[in-house]
């Protein structure tokens, strides 16, 4: 996958004025048997710029985090399939609740909800995305599914939406096992 920076500085949050512009493009391509490379799809992402980072699994399937100096606004995790196609996307109010939000640090102009390690798991189909120490959002990057996990009074439980905050015991994700 390639990114090309958009230039919509006037979507972003606190640049209300600024110039508005194209949005950020993505190229993704297959590798073929002659280590040449195909374009299979050309698509326009939802970042104003840019994404901050983004992690491409053995399948091709991308995740995508944050919007370029507006990290925490907007589509915070967008999932794409290996064509381009928008699998899910999330922003920040569908995984945490106001509290959990308000708990993160805050600068001028992005919301710091996570933090590093952020990995792909062996099965290269959940990524890790570290939160805070002992908590962690677990992304499935061919379903877009996801699991926010912490520890809690010393047991490590997990909950699958943001709606009813439902806790329960940590199951994978995905179909393989870690």
């Amino acid at each position: 996958m390639r990114v090309i920076p958009g230039n919509s500085i006037g979507d972003t949050v606190g640049f209300k004025g600024a110039k508005r512009g194209n949005f950020a493009k993505a190229e993704f391509y297959h590798r073929e048997k002659d280590r040449s490379y195909r374009l299979v799809a050309d698509i326009t992402l939802s970042n104003p710029v840019a994404p901050v980072e983004f992690f491409v699994a053995n399948s091709g399937h991308v995740i995508a985090l944050d919007n370029w100096h507006n990290r925490g606004y907007g589509q915070v995790v967008v999932v794409l399939a290996p064509n381009g196609a928008k699998v899910k996307s999330y922003a920040l109010n569908e995984l945490f609740s106001d509290s959990e939000i308000e708990a993160f640090s805050h600068s001028v102009s992005s919301i710091h909800w996570h933090e590093t390690p952020i990995f792909f798991q062996q099965d290269q189909k959940t990524l890790l995305i570290t939160t805070k120490v002992g908590a962690s959002l677990e992304i499935n990057a061919q379903t877009g599914a996801f699991q926010y996990c912490e520890t809690i009074a010393k047991a490590f439980r997990c909950r699958a939406t943001n709606k009813d905050r439902k806790w329960g015991s940590h199951k994978p994700i995905s179909s393989t096992p870690r």
